[in-house]
């Protein structure tokens, strides 16, 4: 899913990268998507995307070890730690989704800190989108819901300059 709006630079195969997209974005900053299996239908350079846009599918193409998603973020030409800095504040949630998005929200922290969700977290699950991206230090998780249960569908590590990208995909 695309992270923000913007407009495809580049989609194609790059070498050691493999099936690789690069989104402009506002504030010059740049996406970089890596070792896709495969593009979403009507991607190419031009194309304006919109944020949670799906634009491509993990994969493990190029010198790839196994399917994930290698995510860099660029400023000004150079890479940089997405987890650092500081972006452009995207749309508010809704008043409509803000109850539903709080329990999910407390709902998947608690998870992530190994406390088990509260019993009616699970019935309170109900936005109207399915699929989360849940990140911490270096890492990032994409949830997709089935019924009311998270479901792992990706899980990586974002590229900071100083290692290489590594992660898995489940299939839930």
């Amino acid at each position: 899913m695309a992270v923000a709006d913007g407009t495809v630079e580049e989609v194609g195969w790059k070498g050691g990268n493999g099936n690789t997209m690069l989104i402009r974005h506002r504030a010059n900053f740049k996406t970089m998507y890596n070792h896709l299996s495969g593009f979403a239908k009507g991607i190419r350079a031009g194309t304006a995307v919109r944020q949670k846009q799906v634009i491509g599918y993990v994969g493990s193409t190029g010198l790839s070890t196994g399917p994930h998603l290698d995510y860099r973020v660029m400023k000004n030409g150079k890479f940089v730690n997405p987890l650092k800095e500081s972006f452009l504040p995207g749309q508010p949630v809704s008043s409509a989704s803000k109850k539903s998005f709080e329990a999910e929200r407390d709902a998947l922290l608690q998870q992530l800190r190994g406390q088990p969700a509260p019993p009616a977290a699970s019935a309170r699950r109900t936005s109207p989108d399915p699929q989360f991206v849940v990140s911490r230090p270096n890492m990032f998780l994409l949830l997709r819901m089935r019924g009311r249960r998270p479901i792992l569908r990706a899980e990586g590590h974002f590229w900071t300059g100083a290692s290489t990208s590594r992660g898995r995909i489940s299939r839930g």
